[in-house]
């Protein structure tokens, strides 16, 4: 399996480092605090991307490609995958799909998009919204928006069509609706 890394989290990565250097910088300089009239340093604020798990929402980010976005405010499935040609478990998952498309009953209502690392890497922050850090990846996005399933690793055609139907079985969002929320975490609902 091939690592994937996005421009964001690259820029993200770079952003912790060197916070973490400053920090570092100042504990040896004797700047932690010595002094109370001293501030202390601040790290740099992070982008803000909204990372989906499966169950969650998904939620388009800053940069993610405008064709998903039309998708994401849609009502068909998404299915949305990583690939990296000649690393046999990505050949095998990107045939997987190739089978899934050709099938009528699995891909009515449904929406594909394919990203080749290193061919068509115009996927923006969609890798980091999804969580998605190694390939091959495969993430199908029910009706509702709900992230239904994500596979990083082989999947063959049989899962991704089951879980397809999974996501039809969703209620869509009715269009131009936003997106449900969710609860925040330990709020408890009725």
């Amino acid at each position: 399996m091939a690592g994937l890394m996005t421009a964001p989290g690259a820029r993200r990565r770079a952003l912790v480092g060197v916070a973490a250097v400053a920090a570092a910088l100042a504990l040896a300089a004797g700047c932690a605090g010595d002094r109370e009239d001293e501030a202390a340093p601040v790290a740099p604020e992070l982008p803000s991307v909204p990372i989906a798990a499966p169950g969650e929402v998904v939620r388009a980010g800053p940069d993610t490609p405008a064709a998903v976005q039309r998708a994401l405010a849609g009502s068909r499935v998404i299915v949305v995958a990583f690939l990296l040609r000649g690393v046999a478990d990505d050949d095998s998952v990107g045939a997987s799909l190739r089978e899934v498309r050709r099938t009528g009953a699995a891909r009515r209502g449904v929406v594909f998009f394919t990203y080749t690392i290193g061919r068509n890497g115009d996927f923006g922050d969609l890798a980091e919204v999804l969580a998605i850090e190694e390939t091959p990846a495969v993430a199908v996005i029910g009706r509702n928006r709900r992230l239904i399933n994500l596979w990083e690793g082989l999947v063959d055609a049989d899962i991704i069509r089951q879980s397809i139907a999974d996501a039809r079985d969703t209620p869509p969002l009715r269009r131009g609706a936003p997106a449900p929320t969710l609860p925040a975490r330990g709020e408890v609902t009725d």
